[in-house]
Formats: structure tokens, C-alpha cells, sequence
């Protein structure tokens, strides 16, 4: 892809996250956030940071790699399939909202106190179910091991 070609294609993605993002970030009962956009408008950034010591930040960003969804520090999951930017718009943000209810949670495998491995998992009704994973090739092996599952209750959890 040309460097023209990428400018095109993140000011598209960041137009479209905007407006999308527009109706939702002016709503009154919309969690505490940060939006930044780049002078150019070819990227953005919306972060939702962690409401108490169980949850963890969940950050949007925009640009010519499409739409990113961050949980916590090392999980991540790109929306860019396809030609339809707005769809893709519309599955990240809806999953950013799944991720700051208590309908999905975050399981983080540490070592020496650093994430190597974390995995969002969604409520069913009945059990937790994987969702996606990332992990890192290298980490401290040696270091001391712990699990920490995080959830967030800054909105309630919406029917499937």
C-alpha cells in the first residue's frame, strides 16, 4: 500500500470511528473517557482507563490498520476485515462495550509481575468462553508466576 494510499484509508477509518463514536461519547451515561486525534486526522485514540483496582483500561485507536480494540496491557483485536470501514466500526465499538461490562472479562498469566499471556472470555449465560488470546515469544521464565482475572463494571451487561 502506498504511503498516499494508507493517509486515504486512515482518514476514512478515523471519519467514520468519529462519527460512529460521536452519538455514543456524548451520551451522559457513557464511562469516563480520553479522545485524541491526531492534527492530521489520520489517527485516534479512545481510552476508557480501568474504574477500580478488578478492571482494566480498554482503548480504541483508528488509523490506516483499522480499527484496534486494547484490553489491558497486552490483548488486542484488529477490526479490519473487508471493504466496509463502518462495520468494522460498529464490531469494535460494540466490543469495547462488551468489555467494560461484566459480560467479559480478562485473564492475565504474569511473570515477575508482567503480562505474557492474556485472553478475553464472554459471559454465555452459563460458563466463560474464550474469545480471543495473546501471548508474547519471549518473557521471563523464570520469574514468579500468577493469574489475575479482571473485569469491568462500568456498564451493565447487554442481552446477546
Amino acid at each position: 500500500m502506498s504511503k498516499s494510499d494508507a493517509h486515504k484509508l486512515a482518514e476514512v477509518y478515523v471519519e467514520q470511528f468519529l462519527n460512529y463514536g460521536d452519538t455514543i461519547l456524548s451520551d451522559l451515561k457513557t464511562p469516563p473517557h480520553t479522545l485524541k486525534i491526531s492534527d492530521d486526522k489520520t489517527s485516534a485514540v479512545l481510552d476508557f482507563p480501568p474504574q477500580d483496582a478488578d478492571g482494566f483500561a480498554v482503548v480504541l485507536t483508528a488509523d490506516h490498520h483499522g480499527i484496534v480494540v486494547h484490553a489491558g496491557k497486552l490483548s488486542h483485536t484488529h477490526f479490519d476485515e473487508g471493504a466496509d470501514v463502518r462495520q468494522n466500526v460498529e464490531r469494535a465499538f460494540g466490543y469495547a462495550r462488551d468489555l467494560l461490562s461484566p459480560k467479559m472479562r480478562l485473564l492475565e498469566r504474569r511473570a515477575g509481575g508482567r503480562p505474557y499471556w492474556s485472553g478475553t472470555q464472554i459471559f454465555d449465560g452459563h460458563d466463560w468462553q474464550s474469545e480471543q488470546t495473546t501471548g508474547l515469544f519471549i518473557w521471563s521464565f523464570f520469574g514468579r508466576r500468577t493469574s489475575h482475572i479482571m473485569m469491568n463494571r462500568q456498564l451493565p451487561a447487554r442481552d446477546s
